[in-house]
């Protein structure tokens, strides 16, 4: 049978060290024993004569304790300090905490502005100012006046005068767009103004003993449209 040398206590850790266990001789006599005819057995098996063999077992050295308690006020937890690229991966995730670091920050010229929407613009409008801008100013001044009969009355001096009046919108005070597009649905290409003779046929028609419409052929004195 193998012979065991250098059996020794049995140690263990404690708060303040390794510290050896009292053994009974008895129970440490038996447990040789029953070692050394295991160890024996185990060597047959291999076709190795355990009689050759000496083995000795010593107590390992004891590693460096992980068990102490730490130090009062002293962090027990053993994981490494993050690097600085290690907290900046996780500043996304940090929120708008006050200690994540102010280059993820962006600065307050870098943040996008809001824009002032872009006021729309009014087709109608800017047709019936481009309208009236367009006129001499004596019949500018038919624009505001708000009274039909005296815009009426007014609008009539100036066709004396030699004005061209539109009638429906310089003495009626109609939308110069709305009566414009409408003109161009029938196919008119001019009208006559106030005091000129009103247009017998309409645009594509013709009436056996009156004048056709020719859109190509302005009278002197009309309104083109």
């Amino acid at each position: 049978m193998i012979q065991l040398n250098n059996v020794s206590f049995a140690t263990s850790n404690t708060g303040s060290g390794a510290v050896k266990l009292a053994t009974d001789p008895a129970a440490l006599d038996s447990f040789e024993n029953a070692l050394s005819e295991a160890v024996s057995q185990t060597l047959q098996k291999f076709g190795i004569n355990p009689n050759s063999v000496n083995i000795s077992i010593a107590p390992a050295a004891t590693p460096a304790s992980t068990d102490t308690p730490a130090a009062a006020g002293h962090s027990t937890n053993s994981s490494p300090a993050p690097t600085p690229a290690s907290v900046s991966s996780l500043a996304p995730f940090m929120g708008n905490s006050s200690s994540s670091n102010a280059a993820s920050t962006p600065s307050a010229s870098s943040t996008p502005q809001p824009q002032s929407p872009t006021p729309a613009i009014d087709p109608v409008r800017s047709f019936n100012e481009t309208y009236w801008a367009k006129q001499p100013s004596a019949v500018q001044q038919l624009q505001s006046i708000e009274d039909p009969g005296e815009r009426s009355l007014m609008a009539s001096q100036l066709a004396s005068e030699g004005y061209k009046i539109d009638v429906p919108i310089m003495a009626w005070g109609w939308d110069p767009s709305q009566v414009t597009s409408l003109r161009q649905s029938y196919g008119y290409t001019w009208v006559p103004s106030a005091l000129q003779n009103p247009i017998a046929v309409a645009p594509g028609l013709s009436v056996p003993g009156m004048q056709d419409y020719d859109p190509n052929n302005a009278p002197a004195g009309s309104i083109a449209v």
